[in-house]
């Protein structure tokens, strides 16, 4: 919403570049999954952008470069917030103690000592995965998609492998491979029964989603060209017109899954790719 804002007030294009790049890279720092993490992010937000709107009525002349993060700025965030955390913990024991005091002497009129509570077992952390060669990934900027046919969803792929499997009468069926189609028996593969077609999830589904993936190919070295090809695809249906009218997110969800799906095949099949970061008018109206 701040961002459609100040696009309607004009604001300078490096202003606005420069906020998006901010919010996009506030978003995507490792805490999220971390139990602080959510609320440092927030802190280190209200107080950058709280600084930089602060020297912009003051006009000064050597503006923040509020689109870079300051690790300096997230360590205060950082203190801050566990702070709070000590703060919340020592309350809680606090209030723990008067209770288990509560308790206690309840028992001691009872005669009836409480048992010890014993502790929640800690599960092991799973092993991580041997990781995976970049890809060497190559587009044209500015190559348009163009346009795509009727795309198969990958649940309903699963059917059709499925349907052709009975058809073929001996437990056999049709499955991708590197050399084209193959037949192979059933039992090789098994569909996943609970598949959510890549059209059907939610906008904040979507969302989700993508900072999982953007975290993912930056794991894996991506080359940059394509992580920031990838970040503005995912990025650009936050702002886009169509969010508001009716039915509107619905175009824009459908939009991504098909036009990532046909990136991605451009990749597993070797051809050029095409520049996802670019928004196709026709494709969208095909939508």
């Amino acid at each position: 919403m701040l961002l459609s804002e100040i696009k309607t007030a004009g604001w300078e294009e490096d202003g606005i570049l420069a906020l998006h790049a901010f919010f996009y890279n506030v978003d995507g720092l490792d805490l999220r999954w971390l139990e602080d993490g959510p609320e440092i992010m927030v802190q280190y937000q209200a107080v950058v952008r709280k600084k930089w709107h602060d020297e912009i009525d003051k006009k000064t002349p050597d503006l923040l470069d509020i689109s870079r993060i300051s690790d300096d700025v997230l360590n205060d965030c950082k203190e801050i917030v566990a702070s709070r955390r000590r703060k919340r913990e020592k309350q809680a024991e606090i209030e723990r103690d008067r209770r288990d005091k509560v308790s206690w002497d309840a028992q001691v009129e009872a005669d009836d000592p409480p048992e010890p509570v014993p502790p929640a077992p800690r599960l092991p952390r799973a092993a991580n995965p041997a990781p995976r060669p970049p890809p060497s990934l190559t587009f044209t900027a500015g190559k348009r998609v163009g346009r795509i046919g009727d795309q198969i969803c990958a649940y309903a792929r699963i059917e059709a492998t499925k349907a052709l499997s009975t058809a073929l009468g001996d437990g056999y069926g049709l499955v991708p491979s590197e050399n084209g189609l193959q037949i192979r028996p059933c039992n090789d593969f098994k569909a996943y029964q609970h598949v959510v077609p890549d059209e059907s999830l939610s906008w904040a589904e979507v969302s989700d989603a993508s900072y999982l993936f953007m975290a993912e190919i930056k794991a894996l070295d991506w080359p940059r060209e394509a992580v920031l090809a990838i970040h503005s695809f995912f990025y650009q249906p936050e702002t886009h017109e169509l969010r508001r009218p009716e039915g509107g997110l619905e175009v824009l969800i459908h939009y991504q899954a098909i036009v990532r799906k046909s990136w991605h095949d451009h990749i597993y099949r070797k051809v050029e790719l095409f520049d996802i970061s670019k928004i196709d008018d026709e494709m969208m109206a095909d939508c």
